[in-house]
């Protein structure tokens, strides 16, 4: 079989086989809300994907995979298409259509994957897919209304998906538009694929403005809604999403359990990574340690873990011993690559940079880092860090000796948490703060 080619029965029997798994996929999805299950063709699906890895090798498997794609669009239409192979196949489609543009992304370098983006599409001029990948480019890039005019476009042609939609609720909260917000959720309710992410959207966004109790229910949705799909993976993904948001806060005492629930999810090495942050961010010193040392040796080659994940892990942890000058240094190799975006990564090392140059006494380049994070609202997004920079910068403004500034950035905390859950802890420090001020 080494030497399949793509025109042989073999391979023409691998395609049949692929799609007749696709329809199986999205017949039992369009039921399982009356109580079939549709996770065992997804097991199936990435079975078959794994046994075609090691058959023809990720060139072969890309190549029947592109004809399986293919052949689905002709059957049930591209925008379904793009879906069931984003579902069945998430990470092998994200690679396999664009591969160098998801790359530049992960390293940071969003003008290139613009670049990237632009070619795909005109390649793709009816790929939701391509749509959604170019819309966050621009949305990376602080280009709204460019992002907006894309998902017009769409509109137009009659393109539709999940992904796209997504992208509709991220530039509502871009623009503070609740009820483009409220419109893309309800959209979202009962479609497997779509209602987990609607969910775990809505709780970052809930979080973001100091909805704590709103954000845990709608956490608690996303992940149920992941298992019932049979998404470990990603039920994890939300779950440590509440445990990062829980450390950043400071409701400490919570983290370490809600970080267990994830590792017993899942426990790959990106979903390792960001629990360790959560630890070592809620002050865990040991159980943050142990999950370093638990990378394996094929994930510590990868780029964004030698540049990005260890030196943040690195430094924090310094941070915990006391030892600014430490952190600051470990953080030296992150420098080009930290706007990077790998399962909601990206800027933590200006986040932990800043909180370093605090614990120096260095306002100054203090308040650079937390401006650079405020700086890149396309990034940052709904997440916590929007949140810590907003705090760090009014901290760093009062190490300053700047007054004025260090009210200012508080009231513009204050003012976004106005309706907050009064007993959080990052809230409550706040207010102290800014009252020694006055």
């Amino acid at each position: 079989m080494a030497g399949l080619t793509l025109d042989s029965d073999v391979s023409r029997l691998l395609v049949e086989r692929v799609v007749f798994m696709l329809k199986g996929l999205h017949e039992s999805e369009k039921i399982a809300k009356h109580g079939f299950e549709s996770t065992s063709w997804r097991s199936q699906l990435r079975g078959f994907c794994c046994a075609l890895e090691i058959i023809v090798g990720h060139e072969g498997t890309n190549k029947i995979l592109a004809l399986v794609h293919e052949k689905t669009s002709r059957n049930l239409g591209e925008s379904l298409a793009d879906e069931l192979m984003e579902r069945a196949f998430a990470q092998v489609e994200q690679v396999k259509l664009n591969r160098s543009g998801y790359l530049h992304v992960v390293l940071g370098q969003y003008d290139k994957a613009l670049v990237e983006g632009l070619t795909a599409l005109k390649q793709n001029p009816t790929s939701s897919r391509c749509y959604a990948f170019l819309i966050h480019c621009y949305i990376y890039l602080n280009r709204l209304r460019e992002a907006q005019a894309l998902i017009e476009e769409a509109d137009l042609k009659d393109i539709d998906s999940g992904s796209l939609h997504l992208c509709s609720y991220l530039l509502a909260f871009l623009n503070r538009d609740l009820a483009g917000m409220e419109k893309q959720v309800a959209w979202g309710m009962d479609k497997p694929g779509v209602e987990d992410a609607m969910f775990s959207l809505e709780a970052s966004t809930q979080a973001f403005f100091g909805r704590l109790s709103a954000a845990r229910d709608f956490s608690r949705r996303a992940v149920n809604s992941a298992e019932q799909l049979g998404e470990s993976e990603l039920a994890a993904r939300y779950q440590v999403d509440v445990a990062l948001r829980a450390a950043l806060f400071g409701n400490t005492i919570e983290t370490r359990p809600l970080t267990e629930s994830a590792l017993g999810l899942w426990d790959d090495g990106h979903i390792k990574y960001r629990v360790a942050l959560a630890l070592a961010l809620a002050g865990d010193e040991a159980n943050a340690e142990s999950l370093i040392e638990d990378f394996d040796t094929r994930l510590a080659e990868e780029t964004v873990v030698r540049y990005n994940y260890l030196p943040t892990l690195i430094a924090q942890l310094a941070l915990c011993r006391n030892d600014a000058f430490k952190a600051i240094e470990a953080l030296v190799p992150a420098l080009p690559y930290e706007l990077g975006d790998l399962g909601k990564t990206a800027l933590y090392p200006v986040l932990v940079r800043g909180e370093a140059f605090l614990a120096a006494h260095q306002g100054k380049e203090a308040a650079g880092e937390f401006r650079k994070i405020l700086a890149h609202p396309g990034i940052t997004l709904n997440g916590p860090i929007g949140i810590r920079g907003r705090v760090g910068l009014a901290r760093a403004y009062a190490v300053l000796g700047d007054s004025l500034k260090a009210k200012m950035a508080y009231q513009d905390f204050l003012t976004l948490w106005k309706d907050a859950d009064p007993d959080i802890p990052i809230l409550t420090q706040a207010k102290a703060e800014y009252a020694k001020l006055q």
